[in-house]
């Protein structure tokens, strides 16, 4: 039972890191492509929907069909250290990131080369991305709350 158990939390936390990685580096890419080009109404709604509403849907509705699934009880035994698994195997995961996403720079005497840093936007999108896969957790806590109260 306790093996089932932590292999439960470590599937859970690697699915929800990486997924939330993936959703970060996809909406990275996509605004790469859109790029300065797009007017600013549109760039500010497509920005709101696939860094903040389609996301949060999705954790949300996970972590809603968990807390229907596995209720309340396995709330603290479970979700809770799946929450803290998935930040730190995200943390893991963006490490081999770092070398992939750091752009190319052209230094003054016209060579090529890595630049020595990760861009902000990038670290913003990925920690913006990782909170919002937090919302499983609330929405569990939501399901299972109501699943708890007394029927009339």
């Amino acid at each position: 039972m306790r093996c089932q158990r932590v292999l439960m939390i470590f599937l859970l936390s690697l699915f929800i890191s990486s997924s939330a990685l993936g959703w970060a580096v996809v909406s990275m890419a996509l605004r790469e492509m859109r790029g300065d080009n797009a007017p600013l109404p549109i760039s500010i709604l497509t920005g709101l929907y696939l860094d903040i509403l389609i996301p949060a849907a999705v954790f949300l509705s996970f972590g809603y069909l968990l807390g229907e699934f596995l209720g309340r009880g396995n709330l603290e035994g479970i979700g809770v250290p799946t929450l803290i698994g998935s930040f730190l195997v995200f943390l893991l995961l963006t490490t081999p990131l770092d070398s992939i996403l750091i752009p190319w720079e052209v230094s003054p005497e016209g060579v090529c080369r890595r630049a020595p840093y990760m861009p902000e936007e990038y670290l913003l999108s990925m920690a913006f991305m990782m909170s919002v896969s937090s919302l499983f957790i609330v929405s569990w806590v939501l399901a299972s709350t109501r699943s708890n109260e007394p029927e009339d």
